[in-house]
């Protein structure tokens, strides 16, 4: 199971985090957000074992690719309602992550136009763009029947490793934490984020 955490804005907090060999880290560019990392030079030149991801929601072209080299990023998520030909743009450079919002009434004929993407992540539809803290109801993952690996996102917390261990689902592949384990908005609690990724590494806690 991969782990992708999101979200994070400092570099100290940066440097611990990777230090724990999670496989991914997500910089989020979306302006108004609380995490919105900015054009920190310090954070966008810090190398990292951990492969990156910038998160985008109705970002122009230009301002995603010059993001993508300053931070070195290998994946792209998009979180907005961007258009199949606009994220497809950006398929021969880049690993595409195309998030959809699922709440009881979520269609899954939404992705069929999306099924370039090398990822799609699942998180809970609210009013505004992600680190919300809720969840979905799990359940409706059952309706997903394609073959493109997903991760699985939204108010995932230190109690639900057991019961993430349970989803037998082929495609899930990874999943992505933020707000439940911060201590401020960008800041991730370290220990907690460790415990995490030691529990979701044994199959038998």
């Amino acid at each position: 199971m991969k782990l992708k955490v999101c979200g994070i804005s400092d570099l100290k907090n940066l440097k611990a985090i990777d230090a724990l060999g999670v496989d991914y880290i997500g910089y989020n560019f979306y302006g108004p957000s609380k995490r919105y990392v900015g054009d920190d030079a310090s954070v966008a030149i810090q190398k990292t074992k951990a492969e990156r991801f910038g998160v985008f929601v109705k970002e122009d072209y230009h301002t995603i690719v010059e993001k993508a080299d300053t931070f070195g990023l290998t994946h792209i998520q998009f979180h907005g309602d961007e258009s199949p030909s606009f994220c497809r743009q950006f398929a021969s450079e880049f690993h595409l992550v195309k998030v959809f919002r699922i709440d009881e009434e979520f269609d899954f004929e939404t992705l069929k136009p999306f099924e370039f993407c090398d990822y799609f992540l699942f998180d809970t539809k609210v009013s505004d763009f992600g680190g919300s803290g809720q969840k979905f109801d799990w359940n409706i993952l059952n309706q997903y029947v394609e073959n493109i690996p997903f991760f699985l996102s939204g108010g995932i917390e230190q109690g639900d490793a057991e019961r993430i261990l349970s989803i037998s689902h082929p495609m899930l592949y990874g999943l992505d934490i933020n707000s439940k384990f911060e201590s401020s908005p960008g800041i991730k609690q370290v220990e907690q984020v460790a415990s995490f990724l030691n529990k979701i590494s044994k199959p038998d806690i």
